[in-house]
């Protein structure tokens, strides 16, 4: 079986194995992300900022999909803890 999430398809079930070298990268993107709060960063200066890297496109889907990152254009991305914040401030 398969199930969709937004635009993704994947195995019914399937989770993502994360290894050592594969978490220092989520972990590295992710704080560029969460550091910049609302000064988001374009996603060329966030790889650079954590080196080039073949899989940092993976790592933006696997932050997307964890709900951690937040896709609002091509060019910009959220961390939730600024979108959070964003939604505290409003209400």
């Amino acid at each position: 079986m398969i199930e969709t999430i937004e635009q993704t398809i994947k195995a019914k079930g399937y989770e993502v194995t994360v290894d050592d070298k594969l978490g220092k990268v989520i972990s590295s993107l992710e704080k560029v992300f969460e550091s910049t709060q609302f000064k988001t960063p374009l996603m060329s200066e966030a790889f650079k900022e954590v080196g080039e890297n073949k899989i940092n496109e993976e790592v933006v889907n696997y932050l997307i999909e964890t709900e951690r990152l937040v896709k609002i254009s091509d060019a910009v991305y959220f961390h939730t803890t600024a979108l959070d914040q964003a939604k505290k401030a409003f209400n």
